[in-house]
């Protein structure tokens, strides 16, 4: 699993799931597609 921050990096460039993340933290990151 990524590192919170790669995965922050990630979301924010995707801006797919950045707002998802930042409201639901909780929700383990390996739930979503990063790659």
């Amino acid at each position: 699993m990524p590192s919170k921050k790669d995965v922050f990096i990630n979301w924010k460039e995707k801006r797919i799931f950045g707002h998802y993340c930042l409201v639901n933290c909780k929700i383990n990151f390996d739930q979503y597609p990063i790659s």
